[in-house]
Formats: structure tokens, sequence, C-alpha cells
């Protein structure tokens, strides 16, 4: 792109209204041309001050539909945008002013592009542990990847549209994003991972939110996986082969005082893989 195309940013939003405003404000800040750029807020039936808030920004639109899910708020929000370029966000991060640039620069090469995730601080056990989390899954080095999360993440219109968007049948902030992401990578496509390309990310960081969101996973991505075709027997098996293995995985993946956390993280996980199976089944 020898120009600098139009960009749509979309935020899914559901009672964000303790971080919506930081949220608002740093893409107020952004350095990529105001007559480039437009941000649609998708409130996803919140029933707090949320919506009341971004309708205190006039240079800002907001969408507004039941509560159906972040994947479904996406998809309305990529419906009611203008740019050439699509770019999703979430109402829980700040993003730095030339985060829109490097996002275009890096669309010069590959048609869906992803960055890092920054903790809005690191002091506590539980911020550290989901650093350290993050930073074994992505890395810090540029590269293709199968899938990256949807809260800094970035494709050019057309393939948005070819991949039919987001599966609504998602209904939790979790498995939606790979989905989609592997969607688009089987045809053919790279998703390329920019690490400096980041957002500060206000995510729950306390035990109790890291081990619901674990839960979380492990539901989805199982119901990721009987879309694919898995059967409910293939899951159960899956999940009971991972919880043998489990004690190894912690002795992999985490450091000597992140264990405790790494392996109540991990059966947890397996108890949301567990309930997944069960639930999803036919």
């Amino acid at each position: 792109m020898v120009s600098k195309p139009a960009v749509s940013v979309v935020i899914p939003c559901y009672n964000a209204e303790d971080t919506i405003d930081d949220c608002i404000t740093s893409l107020l800040n952004l350095e990529y041309p105001k007559e480039k750029s437009e941000f649609i807020f998708v409130d996803d039936g919140s029933t707090d001050s949320t919506r009341e808030k971004i309708r205190g920004y006039e240079t800002v639109n907001l969408v507004e539909q039941q509560h159906k899910g972040p994947a479904a708020a996406r998809n309305r929000g990529v419906k009611n945008s203008k740019g050439e370029v699509i770019v999703f966000t979430d109402a829980d991060c700040e993003v730095p002013a030339d985060w829109l640039d490097k996002i275009v620069r890096a669309l010069e090469e590959s048609n869906a592009v992803g960055g890092s995730l920054r903790p809005a601080s690191s002091g506590t056990y539980a911020e550290r542990f989901e650093q350290h989390r993050r930073d074994r899954l992505y890395g810090m080095e540029r590269k293709h990847v199968d899938a990256l999360p949807s809260c800094n993440l970035a494709f050019k219109k057309n393939l948005l549209d070819e991949a039919r968007g987001f599966d609504e049948d998602f209904k939790k902030a979790s498995a939606e994003d790979y989905d989609l992401c592997r969607r688009i990578t089987e045809k053919g496509h790279d998703i390329l991972f920019e690490p400096d390309i980041y957002v500060v990310h206000h995510h729950s960081q306390t035990l109790k939110g890291i081990l619901k969101r674990a839960y979380t996973h492990g539901m989805e991505m199982t119901k990721y996986r009987r879309k694919m075709g898995k059967g409910p027997l293939n899951e159960l098996v899956r999940a009971f082969a991972k919880l043998a293995v489990t004690p190894v995985l912690v002795l992999k993946r985490y450091p000597p005082d992140l264990m405790p956390l790494g392996l109540a993280y991990e059966l947890v996980s397996f108890a949301g893989n567990l309930n997944g199976a069960l639930k999803h089944r036919a």
C-alpha cells in the first residue's frame, strides 16, 4: 500500500466503565491521520455506564447490541465499518501513538498482522505469571504464526470478508480469535507477529481472574475442536492424557517461583477441557 489506507478500529465493549476512558483517550491520541481513521465501539449489552461514557466522545462511533458475546460484537463493528483495513483491540487496552502506523507498514508484507501484549504493571505474582505465559506463547521474535489474540490484530478488509468474520457460536472471549486465524491460515494466508506492535492490556491480573480465564479457555478450545470434527470420546481421552503429563508440562513451562500457579492453571484448564467435552457433546 503506497498511500495510507482508511482504517477502521473495532472495539467490543461489555461492562468496561473502569477502562473505557483510557482506551478512547489513547485512540484519539494516535498519530495516524484523523481523516483516514474511525473508531467503532460496539456495546455488547453493558449494564454499567459504558455506553454513556462512549457517548461523551463526539469523534467515536457507538453501535449497540444485545449481549451476544465479543465475536458477534466484532462482526457488527465490521459491518458498520468503512475502512479497507480492519483493526481490533479491546476496551481494556491502551495503544501507543504510533500503533496504527506500525500496523499499516506491517500490512505491506502480510494480509494479517498482530502484535504483543504488555501488562499495565508487572509487580505482583499474578502479573508476573501472566506476562511469562504470554511471552512463552508468542515470544518476542518477528515471525509468522497460526493465531494471535484479537485485542491486537489487524486484517485487510477483503481477507476478513473472505473468512466471513468471527464465528458467533463462540460466546465468550477465548477461542473465537483462534478459530478465525486458523481459518485464514488454512486458506494459505500468513499472519505476521510483529512484537513492536503492542498494546497495554489492563486484563484482570488477580489469581481468580487468571484461573477463570484458564477454565474458560479450556472449555472454548474443546468447543473449537468439536467444530473441527473431534468427538466427545476423543476430547475426553485428550483431556485425561493432558492431565497425565501435567507435572511435566509445569516443569517445562514455568520457572520454579511460578510453578505453583502454573500447576493450578493447568489443572483448571483441564477442568474446563473436561466440562467442555461433556457440555458440547453431540
